[in-house]
């Protein structure tokens, strides 16, 4: 997936006035703090599949992949609540030495989010946003998991994400061939998106809140928010030894966007790998 210059040059210029935006993440809307329209408080999450079950994280839900056999990925975004027991932790992580992102990782010294969200009553089910893709790669390894990405073994490139046979994410949201996990007509008011009426969240809401962003009843649902509230790091990168060369992937997009933009596969964005952004959050799937 080769991008254009101008789409770098525009992409670095979004990576820098979301950088400016991270002040405002220490309030989310729907924790309490000012949000300009009405966020769900309710939170829709299961109880997870036994079988995907690693004793950490959040619950994970098993579906199907394209070519047969399953995979498991965690039901919502990791959570301040999920990520805060990381950190409490003071373990030091290491991704095994055939990840490709495996020398610029080990360069981490902290993992601690670049926004202040604390974990305080309903605001410990938020997503966590703020961190960049290593703190998201070495949060699901400590949790046995990985960050989702490739399906086979070999390292997801960057022209397969998009593909629901090759990415672990894109076959979860694409559910058995849907546009938006819920289906091929964009719903505005099934996820938190910045069109829903008649006032939009405004901000990242909690995790499962909105019962509707999923798939339908079967062997794809319990799967939420894959559609909106915040954009969620996968495992695919170019490396190389700074931006533009080195790059990332996001998808899903966030609160901000609607319609094609957050669609399953038109949300997909080449961004700096160390960007510790509020709309960005991430979560994980099996190894």
């Amino acid at each position: 997936m080769r991008t254009p210059s101008w789409m770098l040059a525009v992409t670095a210029a979004l990576a820098a006035a979301f950088g400016a935006g991270c002040a405002s993440a220490s309030s989310p809307a729907g924790a309490g703090g000012s949000a300009p329209g009405d966020c769900p408080t309710t939170r829709h999450v299961g109880a997870g599949d036994a079988a995907c079950a690693t004793g950490k994280g959040g619950p994970m839900r098993q579906i199907p992949l394209p070519a047969g056999g399953m995979m498991c990925i965690d039901e919502t975004e990791v959570t301040v609540g999920d990520y805060e027991v990381f950190l409490a932790s003071g373990q030091t992580i290491q991704l095994d030495a055939t990840d490709p992102a495996q020398a610029r990782c080990a360069k981490k010294t902290s993992y601690a989010p670049s926004c202040e969200q604390s974990c305080q009553g309903p605001s410990c089910a938020l997503p966590q946003t703020c961190v960049d893709q290593c703190d998201a790669k070495l949060y699901c390894a400590w949790a046995g998991k990985r960050l989702c990405g490739a399906i086979a073994g070999a390292p997801l490139a960057l022209a397969d994400v998009n593909d629901p046979a090759k990415n672990q994410w894109m076959n979860a949201c694409a559910s058995g061939g849907r546009m938006w996990p819920y289906g091929n007509t964009y719903d505005s008011q099934a996820c938190n998106t910045s069109d829903e009426k008649p006032a939009a969240c405004g901000g990242p809401a909690i995790t499962s809140s909105y019962p509707h962003c999923q798939a339908p009843a079967g062997p794809y649902d319990q799967v939420f928010d894959l559609s909106g509230n915040v954009s969620e790091w996968v495992d695919a990168s170019q490396e190389a030894a700074d931006w533009p060369a080195l790059r990332c992937v996001i998808m899903g997009g966030s609160y901000v966007h609607y319609w094609g933009d957050v669609s399953c596969s038109g949300a997909t964005l080449q961004w700096p790998c160390d960007a510790q952004n509020p709309e960005f959050g991430f979560r994980c799937c099996s190894k």
